[in-house]
């Protein structure tokens, strides 16, 4: 009987044991992709912008923001 219950308590223990730590997995945002077309229409419009217009430098934000997760997709692979 005593030596149930050790086996039962060490079984039971080993359950508790921690597992190895995995490597993260990175989760990069999906990049779309422009045509060429569409890259030359969105630049001729942020340059018919006035300097002063927020949306130049919300658009290079966004364009830093693509670049990260082009380099994201770059070291998960």
């Amino acid at each position: 009987m005593r030596a149930l219950l050790i086996t039962a308590s060490v079984l039971l223990l080993a359950g508790c044991a921690a597992m190895p730590p995995t490597a993260p997995v990175a989760q990069c945002p999906p990049v779309k992709v422009y045509s060429q077309a569409e890259q030359d229409a969105l630049a001729t419009a942020v340059a018919a912008l006035p300097p002063e217009n927020p949306l130049i430098g919300a658009m290079l934000d966004y364009g830093r923001l693509r670049a990260a997760a082009r380099a994201c997709m770059v070291a998960a692979s």
